[in-house]
């Protein structure tokens, strides 16, 4: 028979669990707020990810219950909780590939690519990032490649969300090498986004989406009009969209929330490499000063603070 004091351990134990995968909160953090070591935090999270406390999608569960379980691994992902994501991905790949979801199976290595990509984003090791951004881009060239060995016409659309997550992966591996020594990835990678806009599924504000790839490739080609314009039209796409995305409640809002950003700090990085520091701080800070409740922008902030610290790094460099 467990004792009183088991039981309140198991409670505060699975209490810490889910504040660490629901929060952008750290171990030192939890340890202060539970008077208990920062390792002792740790061993707490990995113990029950371990015995699967935190799991709730077994093979045979229902495929709402594998949608709502990717769903919470997309927010975690979104709230930088990269390696549980990563964890629960495979858990829905396992689902997909036990009961033939071959749809679902594309989306998920899709999903799988964007933490691999978050997760490089983190590194400060140059080679270890470059290991990332590959496995990142193994990712979606695996989800491609499955879907079109399919020969399904209805997988059109998961195709080319795929292309556009390649897409992703490509622009953060030239920006890190250089783009003078990229311009047949570069190239690449626009026809990859234009292919994808032809048959890219959702409402226009999900267009707006790969329309910020293709202006990032556009720029790094050096294509600046061009770049503006397209950025322009994602925009545009991202208003129109609007009403359509707002009826999917939660998820939509994420996205808009998730999709609005991108468009601003899009604007941010232009203004930045383009020398309109004004313009860019101010793009910067609307995403860095942004409510997030939800913490699903964890990853934009973060992408908005670099810009902001960078700023400030050239202006005391200026000053000097």
């Amino acid at each position: 028979m467990k004792s009183i004091r088991s039981d309140f351990k198991s409670g505060r134990n699975q209490q810490i669990y889910n504040e660490y995968v629901s929060s952008d909160t750290s171990f030192n953090r939890l340890a202060r707020k539970y008077n208990i070591s920062p390792q002792r935090v740790q061993f707490i999270v990995n113990d029950l990810k371990k015995k699967g406390l935190g799991i709730k999608l077994t093979l045979s569960s229902l495929k709402k219950d594998r949608e709502e379980y990717k769903n919470a691994a997309i927010e975690l992902r979104e709230a930088g909780k990269l390696e549980i994501s990563l964890e629960m991905f495979s858990k829905v790949i396992d689902w997909d590939e036990k009961n033939h979801n071959i749809r679902g199976l594309v989306d998920v290595m899709g999903h799988k690519r964007i933490a691999f990509s978050l997760m490089a984003d983190a590194e400060v090791d140059n080679k270890k990032k470059l290991e990332l951004l590959k496995q990142a881009e193994e990712a979606s060239r695996k989800a491609i490649e499955s879907a079109e060995k399919k020969g399904i016409k209805d997988l059109a659309g998961s195709i080319a969300i795929q292309k556009v997550h390649l897409v992703g992966t490509i622009i953060k591996r030239v920006s890190l090498i250089g783009a003078d020594k990229c311009t047949r990835d570069l190239l690449e990678a626009l026809k990859l986004v234009e292919d994808a806009l032809k048959d890219l599924p959702g409402s226009k504000s999900h267009k707006s989406w790969a329309l910020l790839g293709k202006t990032k490739i556009l720029h790094l080609l050096g294509r600046k009009e061009e770049s503006l314009d397209t950025l322009s039209e994602a925009q545009k796409n991202l208003l129109l969209g609007y009403d359509e995305e707002m009826r999917n409640k939660d998820q939509g809002r994420m996205k808009m929330r998730v999709w609005a950003t991108g468009i601003l700090l899009a604007y941010a990085e232009f203004c930045k490499i383009e020398d309109m520091p004004l313009l860019a701080e101010i793009y910067a800070q609307a995403v860095a000063n942004q409510p997030d409740p939800d913490k699903v922008l964890v990853a934009r902030k973060k992408s908005a603070k670099e810009i902001l610290g960078s700023l400030q790094f050239f202006r005391s460099k200026s000053s000097s």
